[in-house]
């Protein structure tokens, strides 16, 4: 028995993060689901909304609008422009994973929509034209999925701040939202849960896809030697991906 339990392979320190960054965008997602579902509404919501009106100006308001696109047309050219670019180097397990973390987003995000059925804002005249409901944000789903991924890829390739800069730019996506007054806050803050938590399964996926490749072509790869779907989730996501060592050189040409 005793024996038994030496062998578990129990996650790395990565692994126990990533899977606490799982749970932690799964509690986010519950505890502002739960509320809307009873329509109750969150009291700092409004507060925020009315806040960044204040600012609004003609010229800010044209620049919000503008702004606000990147996490639509944008996300979308970003996406497939990624998936073509992995495909062409026949990266499959990469090419898939963005396809499927970016049209995932997209689908549960639709599906979450109709089911909560939330209204959009009404506090004042939006800045842009939407429609649908309005809990998760679309926008910012979509966002996740896009700039979320290409962060990771620009992580585990060396390139930190840049990786840092272009995960920021969801905040940016989602901020555009409430400032225009089709999101309430809450919208894009379990936007940004839900999606994230897709992009996180989907690059857990990836990674055991890859790993067992990975033993045959090196198989006294060290790194490999304890693969875990914990610990290799966290290869990609937070200490650089092993598994693809064409990825670094071949970002840097990004």
């Amino acid at each position: 028995m005793k024996t038994a339990f030496r062998r578990i392979a129990w996650p790395t320190t990565h692994g126990w993060a990533i899977l606490g960054l799982g749970a932690g965008l799964l509690a986010t997602f519950i505890v502002l689901a739960e509320d809307v579902w009873h329509r109750e509404g969150f009291r700092w919501d409004a507060p925020i909304m009315w806040a960044l009106h204040g600012w609004s100006r003609p010229a800010l308001d044209g620049l919000m609008w503008a702004l606000t696109q990147t996490g639509a047309a944008g996300a979308t050219l970003l996406a497939v422009g990624l998936t073509a670019w992995f495909a062409r180097r026949r990266q499959w397990p990469d090419a898939i994973a963005v396809a499927a973390a970016f049209s995932g987003a997209v689908i549960l995000n639709g599906l979450l929509k109709g089911l909560f059925v939330r209204p959009r804002p009404t506090l004042f005249q939006p800045g842009a034209l939407a429609s649908g409901y309005s809990f998760p944000s679309g926008h910012v789903a979509a966002s996740t999925a896009t700039y979320g991924v290409l962060a990771v890829y620009l992580w585990r390739a060396g390139q930190r701040w840049a990786a840092l800069l272009v995960g920021a730019w969801v905040g940016v996506v989602a901020l555009t939202r409430v400032y225009l007054g089709v999101h309430f806050p809450s919208d894009t803050v379990a936007a940004l849960a839900s999606s994230g938590l897709w992009v996180l399964l989907v690059f857990t996926a990836r990674d055991l896809w890859v790993a067992p490749r990975i033993r045959r072509s090196h198989p006294s790869a060290t790194t490999l030697r304890r693969f875990t779907p914990t610990s290799c989730a966290s290869c990609t996501l937070m200490a650089g991906d092993p598994t693809t060592p064409q990825i670094p050189s071949a970002l840097q040409e990004f």
